[in-house]
Parts: structure tokens; C-alpha cells; sequence
């Protein structure tokens, strides 16, 4: 072996050494800081674990315990924060209602599993958790996006446990609308779980985690981040994802008529007047510019505002 080749292999064993003792520092530091994390969102009460059978599901509480009426929060895919980016709802509602938000399996500090997350799985999941801690029905489910699409399926299914729902934003429903759609998972996204149970994702955080808007403070921002480095690229969401055209289909076959109250919210921004429209899109600026983006937003003229209005 001449002397260049041994010095090569004597330069990648070292980098190779060098890698895993970084590997090992990361993962120790991820694991206590992890651990610290865990305890403050505990101390604030947002963590609750109740079984859902052959695993744990977070669940936090809000509100009045007393009120008769018991608000279940859904959340939309891959929100792991339901609970704190719904806080000036809870602001709102609580002095009369129990807010009740429960992480899906995956999702925040609930357990990971790999169990194919069908609606039915999901939905067992939820009412199972909620017997767990002995809060009875009837409820009143509050999803937001495709969380419209496992609740859907619930109230079609055990119309005797709900009152009411509330959509907000929700999927739309049909047969095979989202087929074409790749939902694929690739070998890198399980690449990428791995990376995350090593403690990688803190270092790309705001890649997997956009930055709240300014109405929310610095400490729901942290305690935001904390949920997505725990959950970041777990294999639950992941096969929520690979399932989502089946769901979809599932939930639209179990629609049936009854006479469960129900309203829908869509929150996306519109528009009466000219000045609304001047007013929103000095918002949307004001958002690009918190999330660093570099697309600029210019104020169209008002004959082009009445335009879009109209």
C-alpha cells in the first residue's frame, strides 16, 4: 500500500470519526433539550397523556369543565400546535365552553405509531382517548382542514356522540378528487425521520415551522417550536398523508342526512370595498416581511381593485 492511499484512508477515517462523535454530541444535546422541553410544556399543562389503546394521545384542556358543551379540537395536517394557534379562539370561548385539543397519534407529544392512519383508526383513536378520560359525549368536534374530513366521518357514523360541528377551512369531499395527487413517501422521507430522531430538525426549524404571526407572542412561538422538533417527520403523519385520498373517499361514503347542527367557516381573505383590500394586502406585506420572504407586494390602482371586487 503506497503512502498516499494510507494517508487517504487515514483522512477518511478520521472525518468519518469526526461525523459520528458530531452525530453523538447532537443527539445528547437534542435528548436534554428535549427532555427540558417536555418538562416546561408539562408544567403549562399542555401535556395530558391518555391511553387510545395500544398507544398514549396528548390531549390539553381548556376552558370551563362545568360547561355541558365540550368543543373537540381537530387539527389539520401536520399541525402540531392546533391548540396554541387557536389561542385567541380560546380567548373567546372558554368562559362557556371546554375546549378539548387531542394530537392525533404523531402529532405533538402524542405517540408514534405505525399503524396505517385510516379514518377509521383516527376516529377510534379520538373516541377512545376521550373514554380514557372519562369526558362523555355529546361534543361538539371543531376541525380544521382535513381534521373536516375525520369528522365528518364521525358524526356520520356515531351521530348519538355529537351536537354540532364547526368546519373551518375544511377538505373538501368526493370521490377520487385527490387520486392524482402524489402522496408518495419516498425512502428520503424515512431518511428524514431518522435524521429527526437524532435531533437534526432543530437545526432547520424554521424550514418545517413558519414563524407565527406578530399577534402571537415570543413565548407561543417557542412553545410552537417545541411541539414541531418533537414531531417533525414522524411515520404516523406520514401515513396520514399516503391515506389521505382513501380518507377522503371513506368519509364521503359514510355521509348520511341528520340533524346534527353544523357550520362552516372559510377563513381565506376576501374583500367588500377598496379599502379592505388596501388594508389586506398591507397585511400580506406585513406577513412576508416577518417570514423573510423576498416577493414583493405592490398596491394595484383602485380601477384595478373595483375590478377584482367585482
Amino acid at each position: 500500500m503506497n503512502k498516499k492511499l494510507k494517508l487517504f484512508l487515514k483522512i477518511l477515517l478520521g472525518i468519518i470519526i469526526v461525523l459520528l462523535l458530531s452525530i453523538i454530541v447532537i443527539f445528547v444535546v437534542h435528548k436534554i433539550k428535549s427532555n427540558n422541553e417536555y418538562n416546561e410544556l408539562k408544567d403549562l399543562g399542555y401535556i395530558n397523556k391518555y391511553s387510545a389503546g395500544d398507544y398514549d394521545l396528548n390531549i390539553y384542556r381548556i376552558g370551563n369543565k362545568n360547561s355541558k358543551h365540550k368543543l373537540i379540537g381537530i387539527s389539520g395536517l401536520g399541525v402540531h400546535n392546533y391548540s396554541i394557534e387557536m389561542t385567541f379562539v380560546n380567548e373567546q370561548l372558554k368562559d362557556d365552553y371546554e375546549i378539548i385539543y387531542i394530537d392525533r397519534a404523531g402529532y405533538g407529544y402524542s405517540d408514534d405509531t405505525s399503524k396505517t392512519q385510516t379514518v377509521e383508526q383516527i376516529v377510534s383513536d379520538y373516541r377512545t382517548a376521550l373514554k380514557s378520560v372519562g369526558i362523555e359525549g355529546p361534543y361538539i368536534l371543531m376541525p380544521h382542514s382535513i381534521g373536516g374530513v375525520y369528522a365528518t366521518y364521525w358524526e356520520s357514523t356515531y351521530p348519538d356522540e355529537i351536537e354540532g360541528v364547526i368546519f373551518i377551512d375544511g377538505t373538501p369531499l368526493g370521490m377520487n378528487i385527490y387520486e392524482n395527487e402524489d402522496y408518495s413517501v419516498s425512502f428520503s422521507d424515512y431518511f428524514d425521520v431518522l435524521l429527526c430522531k437524532l435531533g437534526m430538525q432543530r437545526f432547520s426549524i424554521r424550514d418545517v415551522s413558519d414563524s407565527l404571526p406578530s399577534e402571537y407572542t415570543k413565548e407561543q412561538q417557542k412553545l410552537t417550536d417545541y411541539l414541531n422538533i418533537k414531531s417533525s417527520m414522524n411515520k404516523a403523519p406520514l401515513s396520514e398523508i399516503k391515506e389521505k385520498n382513501n380518507n377522503v373517499n371513506k368519509a364521503y361514503q359514510s355521509i348520511k342526512s341528520n340533524d346534527i347542527q353544523k357550520i362552516y367557516i372559510e377563513s381565506s381573505r376576501g374583500a367588500r370595498t377598496i379599502e379592505e383590500v388596501k388594508e389586506d394586502l398591507k397585511w400580506v406585506k406585513k406577513r412576508k416581511q416577518e417570514l423573510g420572504l423576498k416577493t414583493i407586494t405592490t398596491m394595484p390602482s383602485d380601477d384595478k381593485i373595483t375590478q377584482l371586487i367585482e
